[in-house]
Order: C-alpha cells, then structure tokens, then sequence
C-alpha cells in the first residue's frame, strides 16, 4: 500500500472524526495525534522518493517528486506543531468564552481537511484537481477565520472569500487554455491536464495560448500567495483570526500557492523559450517587497505587523524563483522553508503574549517577563536577561557591569550553589574636597623640550609635571576624585 495513501487519508479521516467529536476536550489531543501520523506517512514517503525516484500514482493522477515531497514534509510538520500549539491555546479561548462547542468542532474539522487540501495541492499531477484543491482550502480557511463570529472576523473572512475568489476564478481560466494549448497537440481525445504530460510536450504548446494561460494563472494563485496588489485580504485574516490558523495560513498556504505558480513557470518558460514568467514574478515579487516594507513600518498589531512581514518575505521567495537558475532556485526553496518554520515558530509566541495581555496592540503588551535586578533571572524559568534587554538603553559601561552580574548568576544556577562572592551593583562615589584656590589654578602646559632642541633628537620630546603641580592640576576638575 502506498504512503500516499495515508498521507491524504489521514487527515481526510481526522477532519470527519473531528467534526463530530470536536467540541469534547479529548478533540486537542485526537487532532494532536492525526497530524502526528500524517506527518509520519509524509516521512516514510519521503524516504520511497529518496530510495526509488519520483513516482506516477494511481493512473498518473499523482506524482511525487523531490520537489513536492519535501512541501509535503514542510507541511506536515509545520501542520503538526500548530496542532500542538493549538492544544493549550484553544483551551484557553474556550475558557474565556470566545470558542463554543459547536466552534470547537468547526475548528478542528477544519483543521484537518485545510491539511488535507494542502497535501492534495502539492502531490496531484492533474491541474484541474489542483485548481479544486485550491479552492476547497479557500473554503476551509474562511471557516476557521470566522469562527469568533465577531464582526471584524466576518469582514476579514468575507474579504478573503471575494479576493482570493475573484483571484482563484482567474486561475480557473488560465487552466482551462492550458486544455486548450494540450488540444491543439494532442487532439480532443489525446488531451489532458498532468503536468507531466504537458510537461513533455511544453516545447510545442501555442506560446500565445501559453503567455495569456500563465497571465491568468499567476492572477490566480499570486493573490494566494499575498502578491501585491490582491494582498489585501491576508493582513485582515491573520489579525481577525485565532493565532493556530495565522501560522498555518503564513506557513503553509503561501508556499502551497507558490508550488502552482512555479509548476505553471515551468510550462511557460518551456512553450516561450524566453523568461517572460521569470520577468512578471521578478517584477512582482520586487513590488511585494515594497509595498509590504512601507506598510510593516506603519502597523500597531502585533499580527497585522507579521502578516505584512509574510508579504515582503514572499515577495522575496517569488523574486529568487523568477531570477531562475540553480542557485536562485535554492535560494528561494531555503527562502520558503525557513520562512514557513520561523514564521509559524514567532506567531506561537504572539500568540501566548497577545492572549495573556488580552491585546494584540504591540504598545499594550508589556510586564510578561520580570527580571531581578541583582541576579537578572526572569520569571521564565530558566532565562536570564540583562543589559538594555532589562533595562533599555544604558551606558556601555552599565551593559557590561549587568553582564558580569548575569553570568555569575547563571553560574550558580548550572552549578546549583550559591557563591559568597557578589558583584557589586551600586558604586560609592569618593568624598573629597576641591582645592582651596581651584578657581584660581591656571591651567599649565605641560612641560617639554623646546622645539629647536628636539629637531634633531629622538629623545623624549615632552616632560612630566613636578609632583606638586600636577596635584595642584588635578584640584581643578570638579569631578576628579584626586586632590
């Protein structure tokens, strides 16, 4: 039996089990243990991949290669760490009244089956599946971002739905030419939607059907990757939405809309036999960069601010990919992947510190962490903080004292002892008084060779003070501890 199977049918399964017994408290950990064994079935297919090759599946319809395998991996993954996360964080929703039963099972159905639409996206060979499987995770996105029901939320998710519809309509066009181009070779009863197949006839598809297929297509899937100027709807979504489903939305339905696009370039950039792909992604992809860069700087949600970060970032990863080549593509695949891990990694911190400071406005959230100004551990366990961390700007000099400090507590905590020694944390300044006559004292050169005697010479060329007048020197600084 092939893993694939399990890989689609896992979540499928878990999205139907879910959606009846989503509302109990065991629901966390079932959809918890679902994405586990996806994510298992996605590494054991990855090692078929490794061992055999790419891979035709069930009649062709499926095809599996280095490339999609490791999304898949990436997926599931990332999949399973949000399920994790979600556990206490949904909890907690709950508890304070924003999650009911029947949202509980919303959630979690849903959950699983966007997985599963994700996965579908990634190993399908047929673009008209990959169209559909696109439009079921619009479908099951909107649900999750609506479920608070409050009236943010529906606007959010109404905005993404028109959007991402509008756009999604566009790529339903752009695959209906691609039919039409394989028509033209292969004749009515010869043509098809595998991207393999088209694939290796891409040389003799119609470059003017192509060129306006492609134009539509990354309409389409552009505006699900948060493409400048049909972004719009992502910042909204990621704001509005519960935390679990702005990870997943940065980490996984960007780079699943983004794996259509570069199947489509690959296709465009074979009929054209010159960059025209490469040249709209590059363009696009610079124009995504700046508008989010000039929108980032400007926001006060914490979660808006980040979505508008996975806007510039894709902009990023569409620009490497529409350079092309062997190393802008793995710039752009290692773009993508430590994208989806971190960014998926910062919002499971936004979302602990936005729901215990009941804010998402970055200027409210403060006093999560306390530090102990004589030892400098927090109220984290096990994590010390110090220097302008704790305390905010500081003189270089106070940077470095609460450094001293920090490390001898740490030293102790690993050791597990407690040392007599301290480090001071208040210095004493000296008492002393100034010079009767300071004021007076007139500021002396200090003493040296003349020039026409040293022109010559490589003898030292200046003099010390006699002792009495470099005291009498020194009396006149009002801050100097000498006398």
């Amino acid at each position: 039996m092939h893993a694939l199977l399990f890989v689609l049918g896992i979540p499928l399964l878990g999205g139907a089990v879910l959606a009846f017994t989503g509302h109990r408290d065991f629901a966390r950990n079932i959809n918890v243990a679902f994405s586990f064994f996806t994510f298992a079935a996605a590494c054991v297919l990855t090692t078929q991949v490794i061992a055999n090759g790419p891979q035709l599946v069930w009649d062709k319809q499926f095809f599996i290669d280095p490339l999609n395998v490791f999304l898949v991996t990436l997926t599931a993954f990332v999949g399973l760490t949000t399920a994790i996360f979600s556990r206490p964080y949904m909890r907690i929703e709950q508890d304070h009244g924003k999650m009911t039963p029947p949202r509980m099972r919303l959630y979690h159905g849903m959950y699983q089956l966007f997985s599963f639409t994700m996965l579908l996206a990634l190993t399908t060979n047929n673009l008209g599946i990959l169209w559909v499987s696109m439009e079921a995770a619009t479908l099951t996105t909107v649900l999750l971002v609506s479920v608070y029901r409050t009236a943010a939320s529906l606007e959010a998710a109404w905005k993404y739905f028109i959007l991402c519809g509008v756009g999604i309509a566009q790529a339903l066009f752009g695959t209906v030419l691609l039919y039409m181009a394989a028509e033209k070779v292969l004749g009515p009863e010869g043509a098809t939607l595998l991207w393999t197949s088209l694939d290796a006839i891409k040389t003799q598809l119609d470059p003017a059907i192509i060129t306006l297929a492609f134009a539509f297509l990354f309409i389409g899937y552009g505006a699900k990757v948060g493409m400048v100027p049909l972004h719009s709807w992502l910042p909204d979504a990621h704001a509005e939405g519960p935390t679990p489903v702005s990870a997943v939305l940065s980490g996984l339905l960007l780079n699943v809309a983004m794996y259509a696009v570069l199947r489509c370039k690959v296709l465009t950039d074979g009929a054209l036999a010159r960059p025209l792909a490469g040249q709209l992604m590059m363009g696009f992809g610079l124009l995504s960069v700046v508008v989010a860069s000039f929108f980032l700087s400007r926001q006060k949600d914490v979660k808006r601010m980040f979505s508008y970060s996975s806007i510039e970032h894709m902009g990023l990863i569409t620009f490497a990919f529409g350079m092309g080549g062997p190393v802008a593509n793995f710039a752009g695949l290692l773009h993508m992947t430590v994208h989806s891990l971190v960014k998926s990694a910062i919002f499971y911190t936004v979302g602990h510190a936005t729901q215990k400071a009941g804010t998402q406005i970055m200027s409210e959230i403060r006093g999560l962490i306390k530090v102990n100004p004589e030892t400098y551990q927090t109220t984290a366990p096990d994590v010390f903080a110090c220097g302008d961390i704790a305390h905010g700007p500081r003189l270089f000099i106070s940077a470095i004292r609460s450094a001293q400090i920090a490390a001898r507590s740490m030293h102790d905590f690993l050791r597990g002892t407690h040392t007599e020694e301290t480090v001071r944390t208040r210095w004493e300044t000296a008492q002393y008084t100034m010079h009767e006559e300071w004021d007076a004292l007139k500021r002396l050169h200090p003493p040296g060779v003349d020039a026409a005697q040293r022109a010559g010479s490589l003898d030292v060329i200046e003099e010390v003070y006699p002792d009495a007048a470099a005291r009498a020197q020194a009396g006149r600084c009002l801050r100097c501890n000498v006398n």
